[in-house]
């Protein structure tokens, strides 16, 4: 009895990790320094990025799952640049400070957008 809890023991540890490993082996970061850099990779032409985020985006970190269309992207951009999102998405609210929030269609999935009047803009899949 104490042989066959062990074998189920061990099954179960190695089931486990299989399953973390599969959990996180399909997400994938990269990090840009300029608006240029990300064009070049092609995540917004593959969709992975929204074509709208501001052309003036600077220090671009994304982060997607390869498995679903699960998008995160923090930024920092010239305050102003928001022609694009504009002429895409709807304007949920204004907040102080010059914050604006945006719902917006991509690929086959809502994200919303937040852009600080500071320059920090963020954008996340909707759950």
């Amino acid at each position: 009895m104490k042989k066959l809890s062990a074998v189920l023991l061990v099954a179960l540890v190695v089931l486990l990790s299989v399953a973390w490993c599969v959990e996180h082996s399909e997400i994938s970061e990269s990090q840009f320094q300029t608006y240029r850099e990300l064009k070049e990779s092609e995540l917004i032409s593959l969709g992975w990025v929204p074509a709208f985020i501001p052309k003036s985006a600077y220090d671009i970190h994304e982060r997607h799952r390869v498995d679903v269309s699960d998008v995160s992207v923090v930024f920092r951009y010239q305050p102003g640049d928001t022609e694009d999102i504009e002429a895409s998405c709807t304007v949920l609210k204004g907040e102080g400070g010059g914050t604006k929030s945006y719902r917006c269609r991509h690929g086959d999935g809502v994200v919303v957008v937040m852009l600080s009047g500071d320059g920090k803009g963020e954008i996340r899949s909707e759950q």
